[in-house]
């Protein structure tokens, strides 16, 4: 958001991505990929790990935190995950995304 601002009308596509080009447009996906690896190979001592690893890190860590799994499911927008009776009551819960969120910051902090 501060970058449209800040370009004004050289933004040229309103989106919601989190990779864009410096215009706003979309950044491709094999631009995203490629930055990635270099990232990994560059500065982490982590073996070459794929970008979508990640969301299964990410899951991996909140079930091992106690999270439930249709917070997770939510989380990841992965398919949703139903267990009854949890999936049933589990939309009363406003909190559980925020807490899944404190939680693994906690974790990682």
């Amino acid at each position: 958001m501060k970058r449209k601002l800040k370009l004004g009308d050289v933004w040229k596509y309103d989106t919601d991505r989190l990779f864009t080009q410096d215009n706003g447009l979309p950044t491709m996906p094999d631009t995203v990929t490629t930055w990635f690896r270099k990232f990994i190979d560059q500065r982490t001592h982590l073996p070459k790990i794929h970008i979508h690893t990640l969301r299964h890190i990410h899951a991996s860590l909140l079930i091992s935190l106690g999270v439930d799994i249709r917070t997770i499911s939510r989380k990841i927008a992965d398919i949703l995950i139903v267990v009854p009776p949890c999936g049933v009551y589990s939309h009363f819960i406003h909190s559980a995304g925020q807490e899944a969120a404190q939680r693994l910051e906690k974790m990682l902090l």
